[in-house]
Parts: structure tokens; C-alpha cells; sequence
């Protein structure tokens, strides 16, 4: 945050784990690694704990927001002045480089660019 309200950049990227990695988020309350639990076989019980994982970092996800929201930046907050994306659809991020000025033909897999 203290670099963004120092205007040193206006670019993060938060990588919580490599997908194929067996991190497990104890704070979660739930042991089992994220990338095991997303094959979940649809199984109820692998479901239920892979939705109690996703639900837990979504709430880092609003932590971010909020803290964003709360810190003064120009004429609004530096969430006024955010492009925050939660995923990884590479139309999506075709979109947003070209929102950002930045237009390209191309990102990763992409097949075209999503209208926003």
C-alpha cells in the first residue's frame, strides 16, 4: 500500500501460491491443499471444504478493497484509482492492457477481448 500511496507504482501482483503447489492456508480452517481440493471429485465433502478455502480468500480479496478504499488518493481513494482483477482469464486481461492504454493483439491463451 505504501507504495501505491507514494505513487512508485501502480502495479502489484499477489501471488498467494503457484497452482500446482500444495499450499495450505491454516487460517482457513481447512487442511487440505488448494489445488488437491479443486479436484474434488465432485464429492459433498471435498466440495463443502474446497468452498470453505475459496470463501477464505475471497476475504483477503475484500481486506484489500477495504484497505484500498480507506487510504486517500487525489480526488477519491486508491481504490478510485485501482484496476484490482481476482483470477487469471486472459480475455479479461487482454481488456484491461488496452483499458491501461496498452493495447495488445494477444495475452497468453487469449481468444479475443471481453468488452468492459
Amino acid at each position: 500500500m505504501l507504495a501505491w500511496q507514494a505513487d512508485i507504482t501502480r502495479v502489484t501482483t499477489f501471488l498467494m501460491a503457484k497452482e500446482l503447489s500444495n499450499a495450505v492456508y491454516p487460517k482457513s480452517g481447512v487442511r487440505d491443499a488448494f489445488h488437491i481440493l479443486s479436484h474434488h471429485s465432485n464429492i459433498r465433502e471435498n466440495r463443502d471444504r474446497f468452498a470453505v478455502l475459496n470463501r477464505y480468500h475471497v476475504s483477503l480479496l475484500a481486506y484489500l478493497l477495504k484497505k484500498l478504499q480507506s487510504i486517500p488518493d487525489g480526488d477519491g481513494t486508491l481504490l478510485d484509482h485501482s484496476l484490482v482483477l481476482y483470477g487469471s482469464a486472459s480475455n479479461l486481461l487482454l481488456a484491461m492492457l488496452d483499458k491501461l492504454g496498452t493495447p495488445a493483439e494477444r495475452f497468453g491463451d487469449s481468444t479475443g477481448m471481453l468488452s468492459i
